[in-house]
């Protein structure tokens, strides 16, 4: 049985925004959000009720503007910044072609011919649009599911990755 897999694409810029939500849009962060927001909502019914000072409404309009802040740059930070990287990246506009073997990954593109070791990746994130090869803190290599053009070359690429990633996280979408 051949243990290679060869996959050529494009990315799309859905590609990259949804590579970015897998990656950033944790449902921690989520959590931790609405903690905040929790928090806040009481404090203002607390300020509503309650009397106050002037340093207590500051110091209300400074949190809530934080949480604003917070809530916006993060969604401009999982939608509109790949969306930006996409637009005005040339990388993400090649064609690739990507071979995946036992011995480690071929990347080659217009002026490029890269490879890459399997143990440069510490975990990969896998879903139903695309599998993310992460490396570093926050790294990732972005593979396209629709890449693959049959099932059998799919579940080749599963078995080295499930080889030779030591981690990986599946996640419903």
């Amino acid at each position: 049985m051949n243990s290679n897999v060869k996959v050529s694409f494009s990315y799309l810029e859905s590609d990259l925004v949804h590579a970015w939500q897998l990656r950033f849009g944790s449902s921690q962060r989520l959590r931790q959000y609405d903690g905040f927001a929790l928090a806040l909502v009481a404090w203002a019914i607390y300020m509503f009720y309650a009397p106050r000072s002037r340093f207590e409404w500051a110091l209300f309009t400074f949190s809530a503007s934080v949480f604003l802040l917070l809530l916006v740059g993060g969604v401009a930070f999982r939608s509109l910044l790949p969306r930006l990287l996409f637009r005005f990246g040339q990388k993400y506009r090649l064609a690739y072609s990507v071979t995946f073997s036992p011995e480690g990954i071929r990347v080659e593109a217009a002026h490029l011919d890269s490879r890459i070791e399997w143990g440069r990746y510490s975990r990969a994130l896998v879903d139903a649009q695309a599998y993310l090869l992460c490396y570093g803190s926050s790294l990732f290599t972005l593979i396209p599911r629709r890449a693959f053009e049959t099932t059998e070359e799919c579940q080749t690429f599963e078995q080295l990755l499930s080889r030779f990633v030591p981690e990986i996280v599946r996640k419903d979408t």
